[in-house]
């Protein structure tokens, strides 16, 4: 479905928009790979508790799509144009 020229329906403020779509792709994370968290991860270093660089990697592709998912239905963060 596309929703080209259209105007955004809902806009939300930086903070909201940057912890759902974080949330979501968290979630979207741990779908895929339901051992990350285990201690032999390639993804998640569980002594700093942060995501490994390949694990940032993937997390960021993953939270581009959902970016791109909101936007393509007309949910951009406050600021965006």
């Amino acid at each position: 479905m596309s929703v080209v020229g259209k105007k955004p329906k809902y806009k939300i403020d930086g903070s909201s928009f940057l912890g759902a779509t974080c949330e979501l792709a968290d979630l979207l994370m741990e779908a895929r790979y339901p051992k990350m968290f285990e201690s032999d991860s390639k993804l998640y270093d569980a002594k700093h508790m942060c995501f490994t660089e390949e694990g940032q990697e993937i997390f960021e592709e993953v939270l581009a799509d959902v970016e791109n998912t909101l936007d393509v239905w007309g949910i951009i963060h406050e600021g965006a144009e």
